[in-house]
Protein backbone atom coordinates (compact mmCIF):
# COMPACT_ATOMS: atom_id res chain seq x y z
CA UNK A 1 0.00 0.00 0.00
CA UNK A 2 3.01 2.30 -0.28
CA UNK A 3 3.54 5.13 -2.70
CA UNK A 4 4.56 2.71 -5.43
CA UNK A 5 7.76 2.56 -7.42
CA UNK A 6 9.56 5.88 -7.36
CA UNK A 7 6.98 7.39 -5.02
CA UNK A 8 4.23 7.29 -7.63
CA UNK A 9 1.04 5.63 -6.51
CA UNK A 10 -2.55 5.79 -7.41
CA UNK A 11 -2.67 9.52 -6.55
CA UNK A 12 0.38 10.61 -8.49
CA UNK A 13 4.02 11.00 -7.59
CA UNK A 14 4.97 12.58 -4.32
CA UNK A 15 6.65 15.96 -4.43
CA UNK A 16 5.83 19.62 -4.06
CA UNK A 17 3.80 19.61 -7.29
CA UNK A 18 1.37 16.89 -6.16
CA UNK A 19 -1.23 19.44 -5.15
CA UNK A 20 -1.34 20.62 -8.77
CA UNK A 21 -1.70 17.22 -10.48
CA UNK A 22 -4.94 15.95 -12.00
CA UNK A 23 -6.13 14.30 -8.78
CA UNK A 24 -5.61 17.21 -6.39
CA UNK A 25 -5.47 20.20 -8.76
CA UNK A 26 -9.22 20.51 -9.21
CA UNK A 27 -9.87 21.03 -5.49
CA UNK A 28 -8.56 24.20 -3.91
CA UNK A 29 -4.99 24.17 -5.17
CA UNK A 30 -5.72 26.98 -7.61
CA UNK A 31 -5.91 29.32 -4.60
CA UNK A 32 -2.43 28.38 -3.34
CA UNK A 33 -0.30 30.71 -5.51
CA UNK A 34 -2.42 33.74 -4.64
CA UNK A 35 -2.44 32.91 -0.95
CA UNK A 36 1.34 32.45 -0.89
CA UNK A 37 1.94 35.73 -2.75
CA UNK A 38 -0.43 37.56 -0.38
CA UNK A 39 1.33 36.01 2.58
CA UNK A 40 4.72 37.11 1.27
CA UNK A 41 3.49 40.67 0.64
CA UNK A 42 2.03 40.88 4.16
CA UNK A 43 5.22 39.45 5.63
CA UNK A 44 7.30 42.16 3.94
CA UNK A 45 4.90 44.85 5.15
CA UNK A 46 4.82 43.60 8.74
CA UNK A 47 8.50 42.64 9.08
CA UNK A 48 9.20 45.66 11.29
CA UNK A 49 6.07 45.27 13.37
CA UNK A 50 6.29 44.39 17.04
CA UNK A 51 6.37 40.73 17.99
CA UNK A 52 2.86 40.97 19.42
CA UNK A 53 1.34 42.53 16.27
CA UNK A 54 -1.94 40.69 15.48
CA UNK A 55 -1.60 40.84 11.69
CA UNK A 56 1.92 39.45 11.77
CA UNK A 57 1.00 36.74 14.28
CA UNK A 58 -2.00 35.70 12.18
CA UNK A 59 0.11 35.68 9.04
CA UNK A 60 2.74 33.46 10.64
CA UNK A 61 0.10 31.14 12.08
CA UNK A 62 -1.98 30.73 8.92
CA UNK A 63 0.94 30.90 6.48
CA UNK A 64 2.88 28.32 8.48
CA UNK A 65 -0.18 26.11 8.69
CA UNK A 66 -0.75 26.37 4.93
CA UNK A 67 2.85 25.53 4.06
CA UNK A 68 3.06 22.73 6.61
CA UNK A 69 -0.21 21.10 5.60
CA UNK A 70 0.59 21.48 1.92
CA UNK A 71 3.97 19.83 2.39
CA UNK A 72 2.49 16.93 4.36
CA UNK A 73 -0.12 16.26 1.67
CA UNK A 74 2.46 16.65 -1.11
CA UNK A 75 5.06 14.36 0.42
CA UNK A 76 2.74 11.75 1.97
CA UNK A 77 3.24 8.22 0.77
CA UNK A 78 0.80 5.39 1.12
CA UNK A 79 -2.90 5.98 1.24
CA UNK A 80 -3.62 9.61 0.45
CA UNK A 81 -6.85 10.89 -1.05
CA UNK A 82 -7.77 14.24 -2.63
CA UNK A 83 -10.36 14.90 0.07
CA UNK A 84 -7.46 15.46 2.49
CA UNK A 85 -6.97 18.77 0.69
CA UNK A 86 -9.89 20.09 2.77
CA UNK A 87 -7.29 20.59 5.52
CA UNK A 88 -5.99 23.51 3.43
CA UNK A 89 -9.31 25.38 3.67
CA UNK A 90 -8.80 27.24 7.00
CA UNK A 91 -5.36 28.68 6.19
CA UNK A 92 -6.38 29.45 2.61
CA UNK A 93 -9.46 31.24 3.86
CA UNK A 94 -7.40 33.33 6.24
CA UNK A 95 -4.89 34.31 3.56
CA UNK A 96 -7.53 34.97 0.88
CA UNK A 97 -9.17 37.36 3.36
CA UNK A 98 -7.06 40.17 1.93
CA UNK A 99 -8.65 40.54 -1.52
CA UNK A 100 -12.05 39.30 -0.38
CA UNK A 101 -12.50 41.89 2.35
CA UNK A 102 -10.31 44.54 0.76
CA UNK A 103 -12.45 44.79 -2.35
CA UNK A 104 -15.61 45.38 -0.31
CA UNK A 105 -16.73 48.98 0.16
CA UNK A 106 -15.62 50.35 3.57
CA UNK A 107 -19.25 50.78 4.67
CA UNK A 108 -19.93 47.06 4.22
CA UNK A 109 -16.71 46.14 6.05
CA UNK A 110 -17.81 48.29 8.98
CA UNK A 111 -21.36 46.97 8.88
CA UNK A 112 -20.15 43.36 9.19
CA UNK A 113 -17.35 44.20 11.63
CA UNK A 114 -14.58 42.98 9.34
CA UNK A 115 -11.13 44.10 10.45
CA UNK A 116 -9.12 46.18 8.00
CA UNK A 117 -5.84 47.88 8.84
CA UNK A 118 -3.24 49.98 7.07
CA UNK A 119 -1.17 46.80 6.63
CA UNK A 120 -4.08 45.15 4.84
CA UNK A 121 -4.58 48.20 2.63
CA UNK A 122 -0.87 48.41 1.73
CA UNK A 123 -0.70 44.67 1.02
CA UNK A 124 -3.76 44.80 -1.23
CA UNK A 125 -2.30 47.73 -3.18
CA UNK A 126 1.02 45.89 -3.47
CA UNK A 127 -0.73 42.76 -4.68
CA UNK A 128 -2.61 44.77 -7.31
CA UNK A 129 0.63 46.39 -8.49
CA UNK A 130 2.33 43.00 -8.70
CA UNK A 131 -0.60 41.39 -10.52
CA UNK A 132 -0.74 44.15 -13.13
CA UNK A 133 2.91 43.49 -13.99
CA UNK A 134 3.01 39.68 -13.81
CA UNK A 135 -0.25 38.57 -15.42
CA UNK A 136 0.47 40.05 -18.90
CA UNK A 137 3.74 38.09 -18.99
CA UNK A 138 2.07 34.73 -18.35
CA UNK A 139 1.29 32.37 -21.23
CA UNK A 140 -2.29 32.46 -22.49
CA UNK A 141 -2.95 29.01 -21.02
CA UNK A 142 -2.37 30.43 -17.55
CA UNK A 143 -4.21 33.72 -18.05
CA UNK A 144 -7.54 32.35 -19.21
CA UNK A 145 -9.94 29.71 -17.90
CA UNK A 146 -10.09 26.57 -20.07
CA UNK A 147 -13.59 27.45 -21.29
CA UNK A 148 -12.44 30.93 -22.31
CA UNK A 149 -9.44 29.51 -24.16
CA UNK A 150 -11.72 27.15 -26.09
CA UNK A 151 -14.12 29.97 -26.91
CA UNK A 152 -11.30 32.15 -28.22
CA UNK A 153 -9.91 29.36 -30.40
CA UNK A 154 -13.14 28.12 -31.98
CA UNK A 155 -15.03 30.18 -34.55
CA UNK A 156 -18.74 30.43 -33.82
CA UNK A 157 -21.61 31.07 -36.25
CA UNK A 158 -22.85 34.06 -34.27
CA UNK A 159 -19.64 36.04 -34.86
CA UNK A 160 -20.01 38.70 -37.50
CA UNK A 161 -16.46 38.25 -38.73
CA UNK A 162 -13.62 35.86 -38.10
CA UNK A 163 -10.13 37.27 -37.79
CA UNK A 164 -7.73 36.27 -40.55
CA UNK A 165 -5.23 35.04 -37.97
CA UNK A 166 -6.31 33.24 -34.80
CA UNK A 167 -5.45 35.15 -31.68
CA UNK A 168 -3.72 32.13 -30.13
CA UNK A 169 -2.09 29.07 -31.62
CA UNK A 170 -3.29 25.61 -30.65
CA UNK A 171 -0.05 24.91 -28.74
CA UNK A 172 -0.31 28.15 -26.78
CA UNK A 173 -3.82 27.27 -25.63
CA UNK A 174 -2.88 23.88 -24.20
Amino acid sequence: MGGGIGGAGMWGPTGWTRLFNTEFGNTMSWLLPGALVMGAVLLVLTIRARRIDRERAGLLLWGGSLVGTGLVISMAQGIIHPYYAVALAPPLGALIYLPTVGLLPPAIRELYGLRWSRYHEAALRGLGWLSRRIVPMLPAAWRYWPAARLAMAAPTPDRLHTPAQPKFTANELR
